[in-house]
This record gives structure tokens, sequence and C-alpha cells, in this order.
């Protein structure tokens, strides 16, 4: 006998698929709602609802080893609550009254968001440690190390490989943030960073500094809210001898996913430009060559987005569908695998004051000479396709440092990165 579905069968079997998708949805929704400060050696697990965290040193429970704040906006582009802001600044304004400190801003990606427990925020906890691990060796006056982390629903959909057909609609919401809500956080961190750094001219110390770091769609966030800036405050100069200026002190993206086009025009005016002695990067792109998710499914999801879509010839249309990483005429540099010095394992690098001193100084040495550089377990390579000074570097790493998208935390790149931010911080730029 042939089955047959009546009406009510039917409108019954719609509603039970309608209410799967509706369960694997995740939530347009505010997770840190806790806004006073949550004091602990563990406050991963501790502090979980928190906006604000104090992360005592699990050796002397009673110093502070880092600081840890949420930000969190909506699927518009807004701050989900403007006070979970305002607690952080007031905060940060009260920390910097009597220390420097080194605020570094992340924004997660795709598939990601702040919810307790997220990989991203506790591989992120892991750098901030190892920075403010760095401070203490290099100065008896350490800044105070400042984790933001900003929280947006890069996860919206739970269904294992159907969560992949979020792709367009979190490229548009990560463009949406940037070009809302996030200018604003980085606009008044900055403030921090320059009031205090005025504070500190004509001293001995070490001012206060600024990083943002942004992975995958959250690198699309961070462009989007910084590339007008960064063009404006590149022409904005005072004669040529000058060097351009940045936006905080250096930004880093790592496996960014947005088009090459969109980077087209500060590439063009970073290539015009001659460099002089002095100069540090503002910018700093890296890219995977293992990473899969911005080497192929990129550019097929470009294909059907941009399908109407006129380019002049066959090099605008690359770079109109290709991950700016990926994009060979924009690559600046290579970070090449090397083995860790001396006989260093992965599990045992060596952090130790002077190793750091001497890794900085002939780092920064390297760069200024011109010349290929050398971290621990890294070299980073001139591509010779822009001046060797140019401070926006489009990096193509060695599948080995990054073995895909998600693999940003890995040991040789952590070091890396704990470097070259150091390195970019603590040297004095021309014009300053």
């Amino acid at each position: 006998m042939r089955a047959t579905f009546s009406p009510t069968r039917s409108a019954q079997m719609f509603s039970l698929g309608l209410l799967v998708l509706l369960s694997a949805c995740a939530g347009n929704v505010q997770y840190r709602t806790d806004y006073a400060p949550c004091q602990d050696v563990d406050p991963e697990n501790s502090c979980a609802n928190s906006a604000l965290q104090v992360a005592l040193s699990p050796n002397q429970r009673d110093e502070v080893d880092y600081l840890l704040g949420f930000v969190e906006f909506d699927d518009q582009g807004q701050l989900f609550d403007r006070n979970q802001f305002q607690q952080l600044e007031d905060r940060l304004i009260l920390e910097a009254q009597t220390h420097n400190l080194i605020m570094v801003a992340f924004v997660h990606g795709w598939k990601h968001n702040a919810r307790p427990g997220d990989e991203n925020i506790r591989q992120f906890r892991k750098i901030l440690a190892k920075l403010a691990e760095a401070e203490k060796k290099l100065s008896p006056q350490p800044r105070k190390v400042v984790g933001i982390y900003l929280g947006w629903r890069g996860l919206s959909f739970h269904l294992g490989p159907l969560a992949n057909l979020t792709f367009w609609d979190r490229k548009k919401t990560a463009h949406k943030i940037g070009h809302g809500g996030a200018i604003e956080v980085f606009a008044r961190l900055e403030g921090i960073r320059n009031v205090e750094h005025k504070l500190d001219e004509g001293t001995q110390g070490r001012p206060t500094r600024f990083v943002i770091v942004g992975h995958s769609f959250g690198g699309a966030l961070v462009h989007s809210a910084l590339s007008q800036v960064l063009m404006e405050r590149f022409i904005d100069i005072e004669g040529k001898a000058t060097s351009p200026r940045e936006f905080s002190d250096l930004v880093v993206l790592i496996n960014p996913a947005f088009e090459a086009m969109q980077y087209a025009t500060l590439k063009a005016m970073a290539d015009d430009r001659t460099y002089f002695a002095g100069q540090k990067p503002i910018l700093a792109v890296l890219t995977s060559e293992a990473d899969q998710a911005t080497k192929i499914a990129f550019p097929v999801g470009r294909a059907f987005s941009t399908f109407w879509e006129k380019e002049r010839d066959q090099a605008q249309e690359s770079a109109n569908r290709t991950a700016i990483g990926h994009y060979a005429p924009f690559q600046t540099h290579y970070l090449d695998w090397m083995p860790w010095p001396e006989a260093t394992t992965e599990a045992e690098v060596n952090v130790q004051a002077e190793s750091i001193r001497r890794t900085l100084a002939e780092a920064t040495a390297e760069w200024e000479a011109q010349q290929n550089i050398s971290f621990p377990g890294s070299e980073l390579r001139h591509l010779s396709q822009t001046h060797h000074l140019n401070p926006y570097l489009n990096i193509y790493v060695n599948k080995k440092i990054i073995q895909g998208h998600n693999a940003i935390y890995a040991d040789r790149l952590v070091e890396f990165l704990r470097h070259f931010i150091l390195l970019s911080l603590d040297s004095t730029r021309s014009g300053k």
C-alpha cells in the first residue's frame, strides 16, 4: 500500500524540522553579564560569567598576572550593553594611573563567541600569561598585561558541517560590527594608550602600548574597522621623512578571511612610499599555506557572492575572490620553520630574560639592516616585492608553523608573535 501523508502529518513533520533547526541556532545573546571584577588564580573556571577578570599568579597568589575584559556585540554591530565596556574602560583608566600597560585586544573568528569554555578564550589566556611572564623578566617595573576579548556571534549554528552554510551571513556580520561598534571600542582604547604615552615622554619608563589581533572573520572585522583610518593616517604626515601614523601600536591579522581587493588601496599607497631608519611594523597579516578555509572555501564562497560583479581584468577578479594572505602579488614576507635554538624542545622554549633581550636586540638590528629576521623556531624572510622597511607586512607562513585555519596557538607561532610584538612595541619610531 502506498504511504500517504495527511496535511496534519505534514504540518507536524515541518514543525519538528523547524524545532530542530531552531534548537541548533546559537542565540544572539550576551554571555558576560556580571560586571563586578572577579579575582582568582583560575578565573576560567571560577569567573564564568564575569566581564572583568583578574588572573592571579599561580606562584604568588597575591600578585596579579594579567587582566582580562570582555566586550560583546550583537548581530547589528552594536555593543550589547554599553555599561559592559564602560566598566572595563573605567578600570583601565584607573590602572593606567599607577601602571604602564600592554593592552592586547583579540577578536575571534568564525564559529566562536564569548561563551564560557570557548577554546579561543582559553588559548588567549595562555598568550596573556606568556606576555606577563616576559614583561616580569625584562623589567624590574613590568607593565601590566591587559587582554580585551571582543566577542560576537561568530558561531550561529551548531549542526556540524551545516554550520559552513553560515559563511556569507557571518562574513557580513563581521564587516557590520567593524563598521559599527568595534571602531568606537578601538578608538577609546587607543585614547587610553595615547594619554599615558604622553605622560611618559621624557621618562625612563616603558610606555603603555596597545596591540589589536584578529583571526579569520575577526580579521575581517578588524580590517573593516581600521582600513579607512589607516589610509587617512598614512596621508596625514608631516613631510616624507616621518613615519606613517599607525593606529594603536601594532595590528596583527591571523588567517584573515577577507578578499585582497579590500586591501588594494592601502597596498598601493604603501608601495609608493620610501621608508627611513626607525620605521617599525604597523600592520602584519599572517596566513598559513595550509589554511584550507581561506585558500579553498573562501574563494568558492566569494565566487557565488560576486557572480554579478564586474571586474576590469583577470587580476582584479582574482583579487576580489582570493583571501588577502593567499594572493601572491600582495605577499611581502615568508615565515619559515626553523629548529629551536640550541637543544630547546617545543615544550621547553627559553623564556629567560637574557634570551629574550638578545633575540629582540638581534631582531631589531636585522630589521633595520633589511635582513632576514631570526626568531625562536622561525625566520622571517623578505620576498623583495616591496621596500624592506614597509611597515605593512603580508606574511605567508610555513604550514609546519600554522597547520590549519584554527591552529593559531602552536608554540612557534606564539613565540614569533611574542617577540614580534615586543620588537614593534619597544623600538622607537622616527617622528615620535
